[in-house]
């Protein structure tokens, strides 16, 4: 039975390891979790002494809890009613004042007290990206002569929103054209001059320039990439720094790419899947004052990317995108464009949420009352398995621990099994997908959700 109260149930993370030098994910049907014999033995390509734990360092096992034998894809709950999984712990970071935890173990998962099987894939996160302006039709951009241009982004987040209650902080980006008749312009030269000036007004106050600045940071783009001069959308990579503009002074306004950000600026495009409206060939230019308008360049688009809240030394805080809304709010006509191309989503599987998850579920049931409290500013503690930066696909067993009070009530204790395994990983999530979607079928008592098909769970 699965309890359906408002318990807490009992988190237990196991985090799979990639790369092991096993020869397959699990070991085969009937391995021992640990060497009871006098003799080595050698198992799935590793040899292991008596008495050791016969896993790789993180290698999963998933085994009959009475048995205490490997299982596979021809066991059913007639043949072993629990399960348990194990992973080998990684000891070397380990303090020697603390007792030795060589696995980690589940509590027995038992298909007949009621099984949910969820499966949820890794998914990237993504930053909001508003458009101001076309390379075509209606929604293209003409530049009048002596007219004040301001847009007004406003900011949410759940950061943002901690900070400032229920206000709405706002930024601005405004330029003032010159007389264009006059300095004969043409339609194209004086938009470029506009669209550069307005970003430069917004790039000053932003995170490129300094790292108190705006969240939304405006990126000047010729999206036929008429001249050539500019840096590809298409060609970005995470990690990578560009300059979009420079000042008087020659500083530049730089920009490090993060995966996120790379991600949401390349779904814009049409070569995009599914396709976005900006061309492939769609180029950012370098703002710089002393050239525009002078036919250096065509800027006739401004990508504004909504980059991530910034994070404090300690933060416990996962989400870290910021919604914007852009509003031309003087100046530009009511037919030039402004559309969300992006919105923000913070993702699944991420590493860094999942660490800070574990640090305060699962991690801290780790020490006893006589040893530390969990507190990231111990001294003695068991190092924290999942990375940072992994990113993880993700397996959860619900289940529950059901017995019979001397008073003949049903005591029943919720519990969750989570099982984190590198999006990457494909061998092992097979592995695991071929064991235990059989394996929970073989009960009534079973069900499945997330990433779902006839089979089971199944995460490509």
């Amino acid at each position: 039975m699965i309890n359906k109260t408002d318990k807490v149930r009992v988190e237990q993370i196991f985090v799979v390891k990639q790369g092991l030098t096993a020869t397959a994910p699990l070991n085969p049907k009937g391995t021992k979790l640990s060497n009871g014999t006098a003799a080595a033995i050698t198992v799935n390509g590793n040899t292991f002494q008596a008495g050791e734990v016969m896993l790789e360092t993180g290698q999963l096992g998933i085994y009959g809890a009475s048995s205490m034998a490997a299982i596979d894809a021809t066991s059913t709950v007639a043949t072993d009613s629990s399960i348990v999984i194990a992973v080998k712990r990684d000891e070397s970071a380990d303090s020697a004042s603390l007792p030795a935890k060589p696995f980690e173990i589940s509590s027995p998962i038992s298909a007949q007290n009621g099984i949910v099987f969820t499966g949820t894939a890794y998914t990237s996160p993504l930053n909001n990206v508003i458009a101001v302006g076309a390379g075509g039709g209606t929604g293209v951009i003409t530049a009048l002569d002596k007219t004040v241009y301001r847009i007004t982004v406003a900011y949410n987040g759940r950061r943002t929103d901690m900070l400032n209650g229920r206000n709405t902080p706002a930024s601005y980006m405004e330029f003032t054209t010159p007389d264009y008749t006059t300095l004969a312009l043409n339609a194209v030269n004086a938009r470029d001059h506009l669209l550069q000036g307005i970003a430069f007004s917004g790039l000053v106050d932003s995170v490129a320039y300094k790292a108190t600045g705006n969240e939304a940071v405006p990126i000047a783009i010729d999206t036929a990439g008429t001249v050539g001069t500019g840096v590809l959308i298409s060609s970005l990579t995470a990690g990578q720094t560009i300059t979009l503009g420079k000042n008087s002074a020659g500083e530049l306004f730089n920009l490090k790419l993060s995966e996120s950000v790379v991600a949401s600026l390349k779904a814009t495009l049409a070569s995009a899947t599914p396709a976005g409206p900006i061309p492939a060939t769609a180029e950012i230019i370098l703002v710089d004052k002393t050239l525009m308008g002078t036919g250096a360049s065509n800027v006739d688009m401004i990508l504004i990317v909504a980059t991530d809240q910034a994070k404090a030394a300690y933060d416990k805080i996962t989400e870290t995108k910021t919604r914007i809304k852009v509003g031309l709010s003087k100046g530009f006509l009511g037919t030039n464009s402004n559309l969300e191309l992006i919105k923000p989503l913070e993702g699944e599987g991420l590493g860094r949420n999942w660490r800070i998850y574990y640090e305060s579920t699962a991690g801290l049931r780790r020490f006893d009352s006589s040893e530390l409290s969990g507190l990231d500013g111990g001294s003695i503690h068991y190092a924290t398995p999942v990375s940072a930066s992994g990113k993880y696909s993700v397996y959860t067993i619900m289940h529950a621990d059901v017995a019979a009070a001397s008073n003949g009530v049903i005591a029943e204790s919720p519990l969750v099994s989570i099982l984190l395994v590198e999006t990457a990983d494909t061998a092992s999530k097979g592995a695991i997908q071929a064991v235990l979607n059989p394996y929970f079928k073989s009960s009534p008592f079973s069900s499945f959700d997330g990433e779902t098909t006839a089979a089971g769970v199944v995460i490509a």
